[in-house]
């Protein structure tokens, strides 16, 4: 199993395999800026000031991929614990546009 995840890796990092022209995420967070970070920093804590919930709206994998990263980075148990302090986040997506509309009208009561 290590010769596997060691091969896996070498291919990602050596942009090798199938799929080698999406992988421009893998060096993201080392390209990104320091006026462009501190401006995304900026813009989350004005959300987070005046907003309770946020709905991510999507289907396959943006909904997905939201959801993931929302997960890992996040404390299962936060519930728990009264809460994070940030807001909570709905995830909408694979339902019909009237489920979808009706769900998010009753939350944001």
């Amino acid at each position: 199993m290590q010769d596997e995840m060691n091969n896996c890796h070498r291919q990602l990092t050596g942009r090798a395999g199938k799929g080698n022209d999406y992988l421009g995420w893998i060096d993201l967070p080392v390209q990104i800026e320091a006026a462009i970070m501190a401006r995304i920093q900026a813009e989350c804590g004005e959300d987070q000031e005046y907003a309770e919930i946020f709905v991510v709206i999507g289907i396959g994998g943006s909904l997905s991929w939201s959801r993931a990263m929302i997960e890992a980075l996040g404390n299962p148990f936060e519930d728990l614990n009264g809460g994070s302090g940030y807001p909570y986040v709905v995830f909408a997506g694979g339902k019909s546009e009237r489920e979808l509309s009706c769900s998010i009208i009753g939350i944001a009561r």
